[in-house]
């Protein structure tokens, strides 16, 4: 028996709403990291910035690249829109963390002898 045209659009946005909402959650990880690393800046490895520097640049690039489906619904819209501005909120945030950190470690150098 062959999918209606229906029950493909209906498969394919579930995917799709799925998809999103792993995005969704990986970028509320890496917000509740943020959210820890801003009580303890100095303590911030830069190596650690600069990962979630990768991992923030590909959400990005994905959360904005990506297309809705036609027969998507306005509330799958407005999640789009969410997620882009969520992540535009993150990368401020990173970039104010790393220029306390870099503060911070500059305080911390100048005081080596």
């Amino acid at each position: 028996m062959a999918l209606s045209k229906s029950e493909i659009q209906k498969e394919m946005i579930e995917v799709w709403r799925r998809y999103i909402k792993q995005m969704e959650r990986s970028l509320s990880r890496l917000e509740q990291e943020i959210r820890q690393g801003q009580t303890n800046p100095g303590g911030l490895r830069r190596e650690w910035l600069q990962h979630v520097d990768c991992v923030i640049e590909e959400i990005d690039n994905v959360i904005f690249s990506i297309g809705e489906p036609k027969y998507a619904n306005g509330d799958d819209a407005e999640l789009i829109r969410n997620l882009k501005r969520r992540v535009y909120k993150f990368s401020s945030q990173l970039h104010e963390i790393r220029k306390r950190s870099d503060e911070a470690k500059a305080r911390d150098d100048s005081y080596s002898f």
